[in-house]
């Protein structure tokens, strides 16, 4: 697909900056901040006119949830919110309910979603909207919840885009993401507002292409099937509304099918570990960024003296967009403390010995590292194959440090790339063709892929655990995750006739389609509504691919022959 050619806007005129500790505290008196995800680098934007939001009742005195909400979800409507129940979370990820999130906001509010997005000093900006969320399981009524006020914004890296023109006409596609709760009374949001236990929700375009539509959700499903903490994930459709616009093109624009993701926060630990001190601890994002890749290398992040070790360099930190800085381990829980002691100790730790088979050390890695699930983790990301990985390019990785033990517990993130599915990039087709295509050559043994443009470093961390030359008894643990996975049924690909395929992927590639295209040439869950984005969809179908895209099957195939080879 043809990228559409950015359209930047004029950003606000009169921005009033504030900082404490370095952070952005204050932005003009359109703009508050927003303190619901436990760091003070993120505000939040009005919607750009001078009327004052409507208030809406304080959380003690709300009405209790109600199973269904009638009429335009508005700043006055009185809140409808998902309890947080584990049957209504489970139910909203499932591949049979169908999901649909309506935001009805001014277009001034719209542009700055798109003006800040497009500007790193604004990129953590959200603006203010109406969130209507309609959810209907398989064969039961639609449960409709109203958020009268919400703060939204793009979310991304290089994926970020201006996406409203002047005329308030939606021409490209963005990722989003949507804040329920906030703090700060200014903004009149519910305090501590949750949906079904999350206070916010990650949304990504099929920015790829794929066909099948599920890759990604895909994978996530697939991690938590193996890990104790991955996030969830699901499809669902997204339209904006432009409250104060009359042109039918511009006023309502559905967008299309996004997979919506659970975020990485607060909330997310204390569904899997507790609501109480658990769930407190440090969360890093590791990310290959301006500082440079997240090779736990201790250059430019840690100095040493035996196994003492500090921070030096500015690799670790606290992401400041208003400052430009971006570090590579980015903290992003407990915040107005600079204690980045953890992360030191981690990364200096990995490198105290370059005698990676010694089985030794291996009571010091495990008194700081959750070993058994990395090691799976890694396992279910070789047979993923994304070559934007933690492993091959030092990329894409969250790290929380567990509380009660300080160990660290390794959680991938940003799948959009894996199981064949590579949109206009794939590595493997050119400069590392002998891993292609689509990474289904690469040795579950390998180093990082990526090695060569990176310095050929390798991750130390993985020379320990499952590059080849590893410690013999992580080498084991690691095979046996492999042929658990291998075994298990998630890479499961039958060719029971031409064109038809049996298995775990296509029974949830199935299962989406009947929800969002239960009849052909019916696209309304399907094509944007936008003149200028009517063309850019995809259809549901296990055949048909794009770009570099390979089929599941073909990827699957290659991949497992790949894998047979190297264990035998």
């Amino acid at each position: 697909m043809k990228r559409l050619k950015p359209l930047y806007l004029s950003v606000f005129t009169s921005i009033i900056l504030a900082s404490c500790d370095g952070f952005l505290l204050s932005i003009s008196s359109s703009l508050v901040p927003d303190t619901s995800l436990e760091t003070s680098s993120e505000v939040v934007s009005s919607e750009g006119s001078s009327e004052t939001p409507t208030s809406i009742p304080s959380s003690s005195t709300l009405p209790p949830s109600l199973p269904v909400f009638e009429g335009d979800c508005t700043p006055e409507s009185t809140p409808v919110t998902a309890a947080n129940t584990e049957e209504g979370f489970e139910n909203f990820f499932a591949p049979t309910t169908k999901v649909m999130l309506d935001f009805s906001l001014s277009q001034a509010s719209l542009k700055a979603i798109s003006d800040n997005g497009t500007r790193t000093e604004l990129h953590d900006i959200y603006s203010l909207a109406s969130l209507k969320i309609e959810v209907t399981p398989l064969d039961q009524p639609t449960q409709t919840y109203c958020y009268p006020i919400v703060g939204v914004r793009m979310k991304g890296n290089t994926s970020r885009t201006s996406f409203v023109n002047n005329d308030g006409l939606i021409n490209d596609f963005v990722n989003l993401k949507v804040s329920f709760s906030s703090d700060n009374p200014s903004e009149n949001r519910i305090p501590n507002a949750q949906f079904f236990g999350m206070t916010k929700l990650d949304m990504k375009w099929n920015r790829n292409q794929d066909h099948t539509q599920i890759r990604q959700v895909y994978s996530y499903k697939m991690y938590r099937e193996f890990l104790t903490m991955s996030p969830e994930a699901t499809l669902g459709g997204v339209s904006f509304h432009q409250v104060d616009v009359q042109n039918s093109d511009y006023q309502s624009t559905y967008m299309g099918l996004y997979t919506l993701i659970e975020p990485m926060d607060r909330r997310f630990f204390a569904r899997r570990l507790g609501d109480g001190p658990e769930a407190d601890g440090n969360l890093y994002k590791l990310l290959y960024s301006q500082t440079g890749p997240a090779d736990f290398s201790r250059d430019n992040a840690v100095s040493s003296s035996g196994t003492t070790h500090i921070r030096q360099g500015n690799k670790i930190g606290i992401e400041n967009n208003l400052t430009n800085y971006h570090p590579t381990y980015d903290k992003k829980t407990n915040t107005v403390l600079e204690d980045y002691s953890d992360m030191a100790n981690l990364i200096g730790l990995v490198n105290e010995t370059n005698q990676y088979n010694d089985e030794g050390f291996r009571s010091r890695l495990e008194t700081f590292i959750d070993i058994e699930q990395f090691i799976r983790m890694e396992a279910v990301a070789y047979f993923i194959g994304n070559p934007d990985d933690f492993r091959n390019n030092f990329n894409n990785m969250f790290v929380y440090f567990v509380p009660s033990t300080g160990k660290a517990v390794f959680i991938p993130h940003d799948l959009d790339r894996g199981l064949g599915q590579n949109g206009d990039w794939d590595p493997t087709e050119n400069d590392f063709a002998y891993a292609g295509p689509s990474m289904t050559r690469l040795s579950p043994f390998a180093s990082a892929l990526l090695a060569p443009w990176n310095g050929n470093r390798t991750n130390p961390l993985h020379r320990f655990t499952v590059v080849e030359g590893a410690i013999s008894t992580y080498q084991s643990m690691y095979r046996d995750a492999l042929e658990e996975i291998a075994q298990s049924g998630w890479l499961a690909s039958n060719n029971v006739a031409p064109g038809q395929f049996s298995g775990s992927f296509y029974d949830m590639h199935y299962a989406y389609r009947d929800t969002y295209y239960p009849t052909g040439g019916d696209f309304t869950y399907l094509q944007p509504t936008s003149p200028a984005l009517r063309d850019f969809f995809v259809v549901f179908s296990v055949n048909q691919k794009t770009q570099k895209n390979i089929t599941f099957h073909d990827y699957i195939s290659g991949k497992l022959n790949t894998y047979q080879q190297a264990i035998s």
